[in-house]
């Protein structure tokens, strides 16, 4: 029952703590997946009435949620510098990788260095 959203969330969580219990996880989850499922739901009904949805901004909600959970676990973690210039050199590998036309692989390139460099920064602090 693990998606993106609240793996996000459960890491979030998991800061300063040994383990999620069971119940908590079970309860995101069910939460989690409730909320897809109202969610489809409504937009399979009021879709159509939707034609545009560029127009209204609803292109961006999946990317805002996403920075929504990342700004989340930054605000929790102690040592900010490192994850922020981390942040940093994904956007900046993510626009370069787009300018050499690697189309949807930059993000995963992006990703890779991104950690990889996050990797170095931490182990040698």
């Amino acid at each position: 029952m693990l998606t993106d959203e609240s793996f996000g969330v459960a890491m979030t969580r998991a800061i300063g703590r040994e383990r999620l219990s069971e119940r908590w996880m079970h309860g995101l989850n069910i939460t989690a997946y409730l909320n897809w499922f109202v969610a489809n739901m409504a937009g399979a009904y009021f879709g159509r009435w939707i034609t545009n949805p560029e127009r209204l901004g609803l292109d961006y909600a999946l990317p805002a949620m996403f920075i929504g959970l990342v700004v989340l676990q930054l605000v929790h973690r102690k040592n900010k510098k490192i994850h922020i210039n981390v942040a940093m050199i994904a956007v900046v590998c993510v626009i370069f990788a787009s300018m050499a036309s690697l189309g949807s692989m930059s993000v995963i390139v992006a990703a890779v260095i991104a950690a990889t460099m996050g990797v170095f920064m931490e182990r040698w602090k």
